[in-house]
């Protein structure tokens, strides 16, 4: 059987998810293949060919074309309906007349070959914001070297993110659509589909069945997002917040967490930072109203990877009510396929600012040399630059923490900065263009 250094790392991930001890805080795993795999022990009807009816729990709801759902149809055959559930196997995609999404939907056989002693084929996990689904080395009926590996994300905004492992089978439907088919969009491989919800009826990557190609392995490895056209809108009123910023695709970004007017004493607090899928959490500093706290820190845990979760405590003393400040400032690479402007969330507040408001931040990660965002590129904009670089706040463009400089990627604003943003401006090459 085949395999990979990508896919071992990616099944370690995946138990990392899905199967250490206290994983999912808000709904445990729930395996739907437990082994040996057969009719008597899955939790589908039957091993091959069926669907399930999930329904969300801790207040998720999924819209999707124009309907908001409270529950999902999974099928044995690596896809999933809304509505109403679909178990046929081998499909092209004007054949499915539900909504619905096509993971990699062929046909798909958790208990042929050996398979039925393969643990974890398929686990789906709730969450208040999202649902997660798992299929690990999922078999495939036709050949016995076939197996597919993928994490498939649904956010509460709409958006899906998949995330591919190993994918072996090629008689494959991976598309999403409304079910209607009156004008699906056939569309090359790309790892971003913005509003995707208004792409035609859907949006089909592989449609061996149908009138699309067939899969020859381009989706191993891949993360593919589909976004709705959902724009973030900043709010700074939370006592806890996350100010807006920005950053350049392939740079980095650092993403403050602040305390606005505390409305209490904090010798000890919690909370979760839940950034999207763009943003690779790397580290972190303390901030003013923390740097003497008996201890302090911000980890990425295993049970929820996709969150870096901070906290300290101190045994005398603290925060003082009514103080403002930064309490982290978090460090992040930037996907190089970054667009548009994405939702970075507050969870989980903890102890002491369990009771308090908290506000998201809107990250931008649009690339332009615009500084002062009047919709074209002047001396101007590269004077900002330079102001904010020498210190001289506020500069002619505002107050320097809404300027956003770092055209170069190095997460700093520089003499660079602004000498790139000149040359965008005089016509020369410059990172602006690229």
């Amino acid at each position: 059987m085949k395999s990979t250094a990508k896919h071992s790392l990616f099944v370690l991930l995946f138990f990392a998810i899905f199967l250490l001890p206290g994983a999912g805080l808000c709904g445990e795993p729930v395996d739907l293949f437990p082994v040996p795999v057969s009719d008597d022990t899955t939790l589908f009807p039957s091993v091959d060919d069926d669907f399930l009816e999930v329904s969300f729990t801790e207040g998720f709801t999924f819209p999707f074309y124009d309907t908001t759902y409270d529950s999902i149809f999974l099928n044995t055959n690596g896809g999933f309906t809304f509505g109403s559930g679909d178990k046929r196997f081998d499909v092209a995609a004007t054949e499915v007349t539900q909504p619905g999404v096509a993971i990699f939907w062929g046909d798909m056989c958790a208990s042929c070959f050996e398979a039925y002693l393969r643990p974890h084929q398929m686990v789906y996990q709730q969450f208040a914001d999202r649902f997660v689904i798992a299929y690990s080395q999922f078999q495939d009926y036709d050949v016995e070297a076939w197996h597919n590996t993928a994490t498939v994300t649904l956010y509460s905004t709409g958006t899906i993110v998949i995330e591919y492992g190993e994918v072996l089978s090629e008689d494959i439907l991976v598309a999403v659509f409304d079910g209607t088919h009156t004008d699906d969009k056939y569309l090359p491989l790309q790892t971003i589909y913005e509003d995707y919800q208004s792409t035609g009826t859907g949006i089909i990557l592989f449609d061996y069945w149908g009138e699309g190609p067939g899969h020859e392995g381009e989706l191993s490895g891949r993360t593919i997002t589909f976004k709705t056209e959902t724009v973030c809108e900043e709010d700074d009123s939370g006592a806890l917040d996350i100010p807006g910023t920005r950053g350049a695709p392939g740079g980095t970004v650092t993403i403050p967490v602040r305390i606005q007017s505390a409305p209490n004493d904090v010798s000890s607090l919690g909370f979760e930072v839940f950034p999207p899928s763009v943003l690779a959490f790397t580290g972190y500093t303390t901030g003013p109203l923390v740097e003497d706290f008996d201890f302090f820190d911000c980890n990425v845990p295993a049970d929820k990877p996709n969150v870096v979760r901070c906290g300290g405590f101190k045994a005398e003393g603290g925060i003082a009510a009514g103080a403002s400040g930064d309490v982290v400032s978090l460090t992040f690479d930037v996907s190089p396929d970054c667009e548009g402007i994405w939702t970075v969330g507050l969870q989980e507040l903890k102890d002491d600012i369990a009771s308090w408001s908290a506000t998201h931040g809107c990250f931008d990660c649009s690339f332009t040399c615009d500084v002062n965002g009047d919709g074209e590129v002047t001396p101007q904009d590269a004077l900002c630059a330079f102001q904010k670089y020498l210190g001289i706040c506020p500069t002619a463009c505002g107050p320097c923490q809404d300027i956003f400089c770092d055209v170069t990627g190095d997460n700093d604003c520089t003499p660079g900065d602004a000498l790139e943003i000149f040359r965008e401006y005089l016509g020369l090459p410059s990172v602006c263009s690229q």
